[in-house]
């Protein structure tokens, strides 16, 4: 089984957050579609008790992106096939959930310079994008 194949074997509906840390300033503009790339994405469920999520990066810029309601798949720890394909050994905080490919959505608010010095990261929001019109 592929990662991919995983990924579209939907079996939860999660508030999802990501972090994206780098070295340069991303471009996430309200109103714009923010797509996977045709790469399936790794999330965390933020609604987990137990999320302990630490990127594997080290940019100095830092992003937390959410999403609510997302379809995707939330690994299963338990089944010793999922955590072979994805390497998840000891993983078990980090409530990975598989986001397809081919997801879209739509960005709906960025935290703004000030929120940044604040904070420490951008905050990114997005909705998601169900229908083929965005």
């Amino acid at each position: 089984m592929l990662k991919s194949e995983l990924a579209k074997n939907i079996n939860a509906v999660k508030d999802l957050g990501r972090i994206i840390t780098t070295n340069f300033e991303l471009d996430f503009t309200e109103g714009t579609i923010y797509d996977n790339h045709g790469k399936v994405e790794s999330w965390t469920d933020r609604d987990n008790s137990k999320v302990a999520f630490i990127p594997e990066t080290t940019g100095k810029i830092m992003y937390v992106l959410h999403c609510d309601q997302v379809p995707c798949h939330a690994v299963d720890y338990s089944n010793a096939e999922e955590c072979d394909l994805l390497g998840a050994t000891d993983c078990e905080s980090e409530a990975e959930c598989l986001v397809p490919s081919d997801t879209k959505m739509r960005i709906t608010y960025v935290s703004s310079e000030d929120d940044y010095r604040e904070m420490d990261y951008y905050l990114i929001e997005f909705e998601l994008v169900i229908d083929e019109e965005e």
